[in-house]
């Protein structure tokens, strides 16, 4: 049966033991024939009503059986057709949940028949069960798939609850229990995702350490040193990359940090024109384990061939000169083919997201940073930013996606570095790696809402009471 077109039942109500005008019933015997008849409705067939949910717990306040109870049976009855109807009535609630809930307002009502404190009883068996049903329901959000694991593991506890209730409420304890094992397993099973995924994330995060060091560290090469643009554009383009290479692995005091660092320094000194025989003597000694340093480093970043042509060939012109003791003239110089120095992606001056995809062991990560924006933020972006640090692992945050899809995403992991958080659901091998900044970005812009986790027995509970005592 295709979830959210659930057909509660609508038989008619059993009329046990009707007083006739002028006659007394006992209060017990009252009670007695109105739970003998609920036993009937709850494990009467379901009758079809079309696509409608009906509040049964109002058919049997209008039942004649219940108008003979007493005031305090009478109370309790009418708390419970309201508890439903606030159910029936929430938007928030899927409508599959609500078909899933509706099968159990007759065990709902009995409970609260034979346990007049259960109101008050937040422990009660009963209640923490339907109060488990928000953590799950939160991940499906407006629709379901019928063959969704968490729903299909309600289903049956619901409906194994239906069939076994009498009058012993541990029956929903031990699908209570049931429910938690199952959410911790699955819950189990994310978790092998979201590692796939941290893991991803913490090479990303050792990868951009490493390439701030890299620009660093040759930022601070190039404004210490007055070199030709051949030379800048390669520090600047291509050996940046081998710095960050070699520092995803080895510290500022590493053996392969230093040696790359001394490359820099080596190619700058062996182009400037050699005036004596030692130096040249020295030059045409280095240049041997120089070049193989340089084709070494451009191996790591796999650099082509065409850009190393052009640069190595321009390079010559420039060892030939430094050995006759000469500047190349600059006509005598070969521009090296660079890398297009405007980036595909140019930020607005707010700053924009950039989203990136990849897929490691089956599990595709959507990594999303914002770039290009300025470290001030408005009052009402801080006020986001401060909701979003304040996330824990276990909330969920719905995401608007590129088709307009909303789709819920639960907090698995934050990252110890950059607080990089990441989010996957139980729907598929993927997850969600975003910056802090980025989130709050995407709440800000409505594409995302940090959703809170309320207790749908209880928020319905407490509009029941409310309206009761505003009666």
């Amino acid at each position: 049966m295709p979830a959210g077109n659930f057909i509660p039942n609508t038989i008619p109500i059993p009329q046990q033991g009707v007083a006739q005008p002028g006659t007394t019933l006992d209060p017990a015997l009252v009670n007695q024939l109105l739970l003998s008849s609920l036993n009937e409705m709850q494990h009467a067939p379901a009758a079809d009503a079309g696509n409608m949910i009906i509040n049964q717990v109002r058919l049997v306040r209008d039942s004649d059986n219940a108008k003979q109870v007493g005031g305090l049976e009478a109370v309790t009855i009418d708390i419970v057709a309201m508890l439903f109807d606030f159910i029936f009535d929430d938007v928030h609630i899927p409508v599959a949940v609500k078909a899933l809930l509706s099968r159990l307002q007759i065990p709902v009502l009995k409970v609260a028949m034979l346990n007049p404190g259960f109101f008050a009883d937040r422990q009660h068996p009963t209640r923490r069960f339907l109060g488990s049903v928000s953590g799950i329901s939160i991940r499906w959000g407006g629709s379901v798939d019928e063959t969704d694991p968490f729903y299909c593991k309600l289903a049956e506890l619901v409906e194994r609850i239906q069939t076994e209730f009498e009058n012993d409420v541990e029956v929903f304890g031990t699908a209570l229990t049931e429910l938690e094992s199952f959410v911790n397993e699955r819950e189990g099973e994310e978790d092998s995702t979201a590692l796939t995924a941290a893991n991803i994330v913490i090479v990303r995060e050792q990868e951009a350490e490493a390439w701030e060091r890299a620009q660093r560290a040759v930022q601070s090469f190039r404004t210490s040193n007055t070199v030709p643009a051949l030379i800048d554009s390669f520090l600047a383009e291509h050996w940046t990359g081998v710095l960050q290479a070699v520092a995803v692995n080895d510290d500022d005091n590493g053996t392969n940090w230093k040696a790359a660092c001394e490359v820099m320094k080596d190619l700058v000194w062996s182009i400037e024109p050699k005036k004596s025989p030692p130096d040249r003597l020295r030059l045409i000694s280095l240049l041997p384990n120089l070049l193989a340093q340089l084709n070494k480093g451009l191996d790591s970043i796999k650099a082509g061939a065409t850009q190393r042509t052009a640069f190595f060939d321009a390079l010559v012109k420039y060892h030939s000169a430094a050995l006759k003791g000469e500047v190349p003239a600059p006509e005598a110089s070969t521009t090296p083919v660079q890398i297009d120095p405007t980036p595909s992606f140019t930020p607005s001056g707010d700053g924009d997201l950039l989203v990136t995809r990849s897929i490691d062991n089956g599990v595709e990560v959507e990594e999303i940073i914002l770039v290009g924006a300025a470290p001030i933020w408005r009052a009402d972006d801080r006020e986001i930013f401060r909701q979003v640090s304040e996330l824990k692992r276990g909330d969920w945050v719905e995401f608007l996606d590129e088709d307009g899809h909303r789709n819920r995403e639960r907090l698995n992991w934050i990252s110890p570095q950059r607080g990089i958080l990441l989010f996957s659901n139980h729907r598929s091998s993927k997850a969600i790696s975003i910056a802090p900044e980025a989130l709050a970005r995407q709440i800000r812009d409505g594409k995302a809402a940090i959703l809170q986790e309320e207790a749908i027995f209880e928020r319905a509970l407490s509009g029941a009471l409310e309206s009761m005592n505003a009666g």
